[in-house]
């Protein structure tokens, strides 16, 4: 069976683009297809070859459509059309097509068009803003924005199933859509999972997403500044790509705090780097001040046999409660409830351990194999909705 899937991939630094990757590779290796095409967004030639170099031999590279034109769609339907695949999965979050409505318009249109065609389709959809609270994430556009974006929810609807990261997402959507199609498929380990012992000093705090405003870096900072006369080796680390809605935001943290002793800035880490960071890290944080969904970087933090603190927003409470995982929480927004979280963390070893010890065997469970054969369990549910008499064994 021959798979299409259109996402953002690698070299592109972008959770959702590692994740498509990740369930690429699991679903090329399981060999229920023998060709996966994969549609991704164009980018640097150089980084190309690398991407390559480690992908599966059933997987077809090919770079068709640039973020931010308005001829997206055309593009890929008329790509799909040529190659002819047998079902179409979808990996996109609310600007996957670039930063212009209209792009994001014609990317999200696209399972619309291929109902005509008769041609099983299947969305992930990692980001929802139809249950967020908007003014947190201090988006530039403000309402225009957000009410574009609750479109391009409307339209992913079009496609036979919707996968969504978060099972409070589903509950939502049924009310409004009843009848549809629609799964849960946790983000799970974008790496095979590996219990890294606990680290030697120096002690290490890290950081890993893209950089904006809302990520709660701020909030960070000021907490490792508080509890660094504490621990004099103490060192955190921030790594990460520039959010494509926050230009210059970068710049304003490096100017900010460029003498801040034993903060590293990492902008446009690689791959390699990032896992490095995990193995040298006592504990992950997830400072976020706001969110759309669920977060890869827990899950990421979880698969390396990392500890996590976590701001108590209902989305990054709800993906614990929904996995059975343990984390520890504090305030949003509150740098003394961190620092205090961070305290704990630092000088407490059964921290570690505990949690470790708990998330690691939920996490091997939700291994990208184990992660591939509910994608494979979604696809044959679309060919059911469209009454194809196929089904991937």
């Amino acid at each position: 069976m021959h798979l299409a899937i259109i996402s953002p991939y690698p070299p592109a630094i972008t959770g959702i683009g590692q994740y498509g990757y990740a369930i690429s590779q699991a679903l090329a290796k399981s060999e229920a297809f023998y060709k996966i095409t994969i549609l991704a967004g164009e980018t640097d030639r150089q980084s190309k070859a690398e991407t390559n170099a480690g992908m599966h031999s059933a997987i077809h590279l090919e770079y068709t459509w640039k973020t931010n034109q308005i001829d997206i769609a055309p593009r890929i339907l008329n790509r799909l059309k040529s190659i002819k695949p047998d079902l179409v999965w979808f990996n996109l979050g609310l600007s996957s097509f670039g930063l212009s409505p209209l792009a994001n318009l014609s990317g999200f249109f696209i399972p619309f068009f291929l109902r005509k065609r008769n041609l099983p389709t299947i969305t992930t959809l990692h980001e929802m803003i139809d249950f967020v609270n908007v003014d947190r994430l201090a988006v530039p556009g403000g309402k225009l924005v957000v009410a574009g974006a609750r479109l391009l929810t409307r339209l992913a609807v079009f496609s036979d199933v919707l996968c969504l990261t978060m099972n409070k997402y589903i509950c939502g959507l049924k009310r409004n859509h009843p009848g549809h199609a629609f799964v849960h498929i946790p983000i799970g380990a974008p790496v095979q999972p590996i219990k890294l012992p606990r680290p030697r000093s120096p002690e290490r705090i890290l950081f890993v997403s893209t950089l904006a405003p809302f990520k709660g870096i701020e909030t960070l900072i000021e907490a490792f500044s508080t509890i660094k006369k504490d621990f004099t080796n103490l060192h955190l680390t921030i790594a990460g790509a520039e959010h494509p809605r926050f230009r210059g935001y970068k710049e304003k943290l490096q100017e900010e705090y460029r003498t801040l002793p034993d903060l590293q800035l990492i902008i446009q880490p690689s791959d390699q780097m990032i896992s490095e960071c995990f193995q040298k890290a006592h504990v992950v944080v997830i400072p976020y001040t706001a969110s759309t969904g669920s977060s890869s970087v827990l899950f990421h933090a979880i698969a390396m046999g990392r500890p996590v603190i976590l701001s108590n927003l209902p989305d990054l409470e709800q993906t614990i409660l929904e996995n059975g995982l343990k984390a520890s929480f504090f305030t949003a927004g509150q740098p003394a409830s961190l620092a205090e979280k961070l305290n704990q963390a630092l000088k407490e070893p059964e921290f570690f351990e505990n949690q470790v010890n708990h998330n690691f065997p939920i996490i091997y469970n939700l291994r990208p194999e184990r992660i591939c054969s509910k994608y494979i369990e979604a696809f044959n549910q679309a060919f059911e909705v469209r009454h194809i008499p196929k089904k991937i064994t």
